[in-house]
Parts: structure tokens; sequence; C-alpha cells
């Protein structure tokens, strides 16, 4: 019994976090655990089919996050936004932090957010993990920059930095049969991430001359 168990605990911690049998059989487990087999319709009944299923999802989340326009409701012009924002009297950047602000990318700062990327992230739809960023950052950065202050001063992102994977992860106790019923995760592209940092990092310094004292989140030293 001793030697077996003695057995068991070397085999995992040799073969644990590789890729061969025992890690396989943990993935099944995990895989058959959180696989949707079928979910209820919203037009009644239940669909086992998977593409009817994604479909079933992308219907749930769509009606959720209003994605679609309605006709009905008349969307808000340009000229009333700034109207808007003028009477509003928001605090504003001096000319000189306008500036600072719209200032083009430089490879240092985008070097920086490289290196700054946590470990072990999932990557988006591209497979393109931050390691392969960190990896081969000397080779990425110039190309980067280019393309990042191409985004800045035209505001078009290319579509394929928009994809994300979504994750449903069922939520603990309730029934994996009703899409309400699962959590979703989206898995976004490391370049669009590494476009986000770049900004968030620019704008943060100036977050606490924008935002009111009274608002403590995501304002660095509140």
């Amino acid at each position: 019994m001793e030697r077996s168990l003695r057995k068991l605990n070397y085999a995992s911690y040799t073969q644990g976090n590789k890729s061969g049998k025992l890690l396989a059989s943990k993935l099944r487990a995990k895989r058959l655990h959180t696989k949707i087999t079928q979910v209820e319709c919203s037009r009644g009944g239940q669909v086992r089919d998977p593409t009817l299923i994604v479909s079933e999802f992308a219907h749930y989340y769509g009606s959720l996050y209003n994605l679609g326009s309605d006709p009905a409701v008349p969307s808000p012009q340009k000229e009333n936004i700034s109207t808007f924002l003028e009477e509003a009297r928001l605090p504003t950047l001096s000319s000189s932090q306008q500036v600072d602000l719209l200032a083009p990318f430089s490879e240092e700062e985008i070097s920086k957010a490289i290196c700054a990327l946590p470990k072990g992230k999932a990557p988006g739809p591209d497979g393109l993990t931050n390691l392969y960023y960190q990896k081969f950052a000397s080779e990425l950065t110039p190309t980067l920059t280019g393309l990042f202050n191409h985004i800045k001063l035209t505001g078009q992102v290319p579509p394929e930095m928009l994809l994300a994977t979504v994750i449903t992860l069922p939520k603990p106790g309730k029934p994996p049969t009703h899409c309400a019923n699962f959590r979703p995760i989206s898995l976004l592209n490391v370049d669009i991430k590494l476009y986000a940092k770049l900004l968030a990092s620019r704008i943060a310094p100036l977050l606490p001359k924008l935002i009111h004292p009274d608002q403590t989140g995501f304002v660095p030293g509140r």
C-alpha cells in the first residue's frame, strides 16, 4: 500500500504538468463536467445540436446586452453629445496635457507594456500568448508601434483584433440547461489588450484631476 502511494505521488509529481495520459485523464473529467449537452430553447423545448446550442447562446447574450439596433430607439447624434458635454462643465485637461496624451506611442512604452504582461493567461482566437509577445518582443515592438499609432491616428481597429473567444462557465448550484446559468468570459487577443494597456497607462496619472474625490474605484492612490 505504501509503495503504491509513493508510486502514485511520483507519477503525479513528474507527469502532472506534462502532455501525457495523466494530464489527459484529468482534462477529460473536467471537460465532461463543463460540457454543454443541451439547453432550454427560448421558443420552448430543448436543443441538443451543438450548432443550435451556440445559436441559442448568441441569441441570449445578444438580447441581454442589447447588441441589436432597435429602430424605435433614436441613436444619439454627435452634435447632441458635444452640446451635452459642453453644458456639463466637466473637468478638462490643459493644452500641454492634451498634447502629451495624444503624442505617438514610442517603442519604449510598448516594450514596457509587453514586459508587464502577466504569465499563464489564456490566449485569444489567434492563439498567441503573452509569452510569445515577450519572447519575440524585440522583433514585434517596431511593428506594434506602427500599428498602434495608426489606430490612434485613424480610429480604425483591424477587425481581427476585435475578435474574442467566449467561454461559458457554469454557475455553481444551478442546472446547466439554461443560458442564464452560465457566466461568460471573453478571451481577447493580446494585441488589443496591449493597446488598451497603453491607453490606460497614459491616462492613469490624469485621472485624479478628472474624477471627483468621492469616486475611489480605478483611480491610482485612492
